[in-house]
């Protein structure tokens, strides 16, 4: 999927600047993460920024970009929010994260998608990239968020092993927007399920649709 132009549409009550914005709140619905849209505006050396998703039970924020250039285009503001002064809660301290959302992805089999994060650990003089990935519980009621803190992991993660190799030969670029697709020792039916639903989700009659 590429987006090929910004229209506005409507859906759970926002108007969305973009059909792929959109689509990540179908994504978010499906696996019964909770999300505001447009949350709050943040300003930092006369930079102005308002994250397109704010995620309240794991305090991180997400940026959505059809463009995996888009974050480049951006650069000396998005270096602004994300530096050692930055105005988005918790981030200067390690507490939470930009998590960047480009083209929803097709994952299946025993596999699930890592989208680039950029966090800033406690203490450490630099924005460092790791990896975010959406992962239902065995209760089926909650989805959590890891950012990894390298771009090369290997082990356990709540059960699944995830392969590295695919990670470790990503370009080292934090401004890159696409997701990757790595391995599991499982299926994820309903994270995969929430992927396609949000990638077949048709938004009809201009601005306003439903899924």
């Amino acid at each position: 999927m590429r987006t090929t132009g910004a229209i506005q549409t409507r859906y759970a009550g926002h108007l969305f600047r973009s059909r792929l914005e959109a689509r990540w709140a179908v994504f978010f619905d499906a696996l019964g993460i909770e999300w505001k849209y447009e949350h709050e505006g943040y300003e930092v050396d006369g930079h102005k920024y308002l994250p397109d998703f704010y995620l309240p039970k794991s305090n991180d924020w997400c940026e959505v970009k059809g463009d995996p250039d888009g974050l480049r285009n951006d650069f000396d503001k998005m270096g602004a929010i994300l530096g050692p002064n930055s105005p988005l809660p918790g981030f200067s301290e390690g507490k939470s994260s930009l998590i960047l959302l480009g083209d929803l992805p097709l994952v299946e089999g025993f596999s699930t998608a890592f989208h680039p994060a950029l966090f800033r650990p406690k203490g450490a003089g630099t924005t460092a990239r790791g990896w975010s990935s959406f992962l239902s519980l065995k209760n089926g009621e909650n989805v959590v968020n890891m950012c990894l803190a390298e771009s090369s992991y290997a082990g356990m993660f709540l059960g699944l092993t995830f392969a590295d190799d695919v990670l470790s030969n990503r370009d080292s670029d934090g401004w890159d927007v696409s997701p990757c697709i790595s391995r599991t020792a499982i299926r994820l039916p309903s994270v995969q399920s929430a992927y396609a639903k949000a990638r077949s989700a048709r938004f009809e009659h201009g601005e306003s649709g439903a899924v």
